[in-house]
């Protein structure tokens, strides 16, 4: 049943082999059949006709009975491509991101060798979208502050439209990315600073904490923990990735907005953090 033009879609687009090209053009002109007949029938080994079900079925490209014995079977060649390709397509979305992960330690890697440049970043608008870019190509983050909790107050007041653009992007990546389970989340902050904001004079202020921290602490993905104040002052505030860190460093008031960006150091913050975050208690709220 497969004419020349399936057999190059398959093998270039699927990756068929001739063993598989059997078996599915077999399974096509035949209703459902064991692994035991498929073998005999098609004269594809024993032990790689189990082989080629499997992938088949882990494909979506075949379907199979939970009976005794298992009978295979494609019960509509059009949902068999449909399902095939909703697989490639979550194959292609995992292989980019593991992709990019992959790229970056390389890079950091490379730049450790050779000359590591510091980034400082005075700018909102360039902090956030740097944040947000670390964001959709890391598996981890580490956040420890002391006020602004970007993801409890989701809608701080910038001073002008591009960087709450900016603002709101990377809150946004960070929300998609923890709702999908995409990125494990560790979160540290001062006891008392988010009490104040759960007991908030400010109504609108106090809702929207609650509800936030509520939404957040039901994804398993997502830690939160607490320090006193007294601990906390000397907590540096930063943003831990997989490949880089971003720390916050106290100046006057005239530059209130400093961070560095510096990949050397992930590795030594990332153990100082863990540590301190595993002295922490965790937040329940009452």
């Amino acid at each position: 049943m497969l004419d020349s033009v399936s057999v190059g879609v398959l093998k270039s687009g699927f990756g068929f082999g001739e063993a598989e090209l059997i078996v599915y053009n077999y399974l096509l002109e035949k209703n459902r059949a064991t692994a035991e007949i498929i073998c005999k029938e098609t004269k594809v080994p024993k032990g790689r006709v189990y082989d080629v079900l499997n992938n088949l079925l882990d494909n979506g490209f075949i379907e199979m009975t939970y009976s005794r014995p298992k009978m295979y079977f494609i019960s509509d060649p059009e949902k068999s491509f449909s399902n095939a390709l909703n697989v490639k397509e979550r194959k292609l979305g995992a292989l980019e991101r593991d992709a990019m992960i992959i790229a970056k330690k390389l890079s950091s890697q490379k730049t450790r060798k050779s000359f590591e440049t510091i980034e400082l970043i005075n700018d909102k608008q360039d902090f956030f979208s740097k944040v947000s870019k670390e964001i959709l190509s890391s598996s981890t983050a580490r956040l420890a502050t002391r006020r602004i909790p970007s993801l409890i107050l989701r809608d701080q007041k910038e001073e002008n439209d591009a960087v709450r653009i900016a603002y709101k992007m990377m809150v946004t990546n960070f929300l998609e990315r923890i709702y999908s389970g995409s990125i494990n989340v560790k979160y540290l902050i001062s006891k008392e600073y988010l009490e104040q904001l759960l007991h908030s004079k400010e109504k609108e202020k106090k809702e929207e904490a609650i509800k936030n921290v509520k939404e957040l602490l039901g994804y398993k993905n997502f830690e939160l923990r607490v320090v006193s104040a007294e601990d906390s002052a000397d907590l540096v505030r930063c943003s831990i990735f997989d490949t880089c860190c971003f720390l916050n460093l106290d100046t006057p008031r005239a530059y209130n907005f400093l961070y560095l960006k510096i990949a050397s150091m992930t590795d030594k913050f990332t153990k100082m953090y863990d540590e301190l975050f595993e002295g922490a208690k965790p937040f329940q709220l009452k």
